[in-house]
């Protein structure tokens, strides 16, 4: 599931799919029927919009919602500070030249030799040492509710760690 993906989502026919959404912390336009009453919507992760729909509006939140989830992907600031959803965590030198490869593609997989390249130390390589950062970095980053998913052959994903559970 793409990091910036929006659901959208009939209410109050599809009323289990809001749920199953909001548990996995994913953006999501209401449409509501005409004849249901207006749904309360407490989580920043969602929006709605009554039928009959008019498409600039329709556009236009759904816009709005995928700029919040770009918003809501994790960066790194000047100081070398993960920040992901009102957390952070320090990082090393090193952590952070590979994180900001991984948070470029957020929610994708960043091919292992990508990240090889990106792990040398004063040019020396070493599987390693990729190994190694990797394995600091997954203790790193688990307290923001932040995981690594690994494809042994290809690379890694960084990944919400409900998305990740659930994907």
């Amino acid at each position: 599931m793409d990091a910036n993906e929006v659901k959208v989502i009939r209410w109050p026919k599809e009323k289990e799919k809001r749920a199953l959404y909001r548990d996995l912390r994913v953006f999501r336009l209401l449409v509501v029927d005409p004849a249901s009453p207006a749904p309360i919507c407490t989580d920043s992760r969602e929006d709605w919009i009554r039928a009959p729909i008019v498409r600039d509006d329709f556009n236009a939140r759904l816009t709005s919602l995928r700029v919040k989830a770009n918003n809501f992907r994790p960066h790194i600031d000047e100081n070398q500070v993960l920040h992901f959803e009102n957390r952070a965590v320090p990082l090393s030198p090193a952590e952070a030249e590979l994180l900001n490869l991984l948070i470029r593609d957020f929610g994708s997989l960043v091919h292992r030799g990508a990240l090889f390249e990106s792990a040398a130390v004063d040019g020396t390589r070493s599987r390693n040492t990729l190994d190694l950062r990797i394995m600091r970095i997954r203790r790193r980053i688990a307290p923001l509710g932040l995981v690594l998913r690994t494809d042994r052959v290809r690379g890694y994903a960084l990944k919400q760690a409900e998305i990740a559970a659930g994907a």
